[in-house]
């Protein structure tokens, strides 16, 4: 599952191996993109901004602005979009009543 960050978020992050394989609970992306909101709503990610990119031709700076996030200091707080158009309806819906997450 893609998570777009931006690229000044990435440098000197150190993130091991890159594990392919989805954890047995998690094995579709509605499932990978709910551990995920709720890891940082629960705090056990570091906090982050969450937003959703509705459109797969919607410019991340586009995504990000309709979040009202246009503010937010990628230098010190990471900004993580979530493809959300590549869920069905039903779980789109579902995770676009959590998100944004601007905090």
């Amino acid at each position: 599952m893609p998570i777009f960050v931006p690229a000044e978020q990435c440098e000197g992050v150190e993130t091991g191996p890159i594990v392919t394989a989805a954890p047995p609970s998690q094995d579709t992306m509605w499932a990978r993109l709910q551990s995920v909101v709720w890891r940082v709503e629960e705090g056990t990610l570091p906090p982050a901004a969450l937003i959703a990119i509705t459109d797969p031709a919607q410019p991340l700076e586009a995504a990000v602005s309709a979040a009202g996030a246009s503010g937010t200091d990628l230098a010190t707080f990471p900004l993580l979009a979530l493809p959300t158009y590549a869920l069905a309806p039903f779980y789109r819906a579902e995770i676009g009543r959590r998100l944004p997450k601007l905090r």
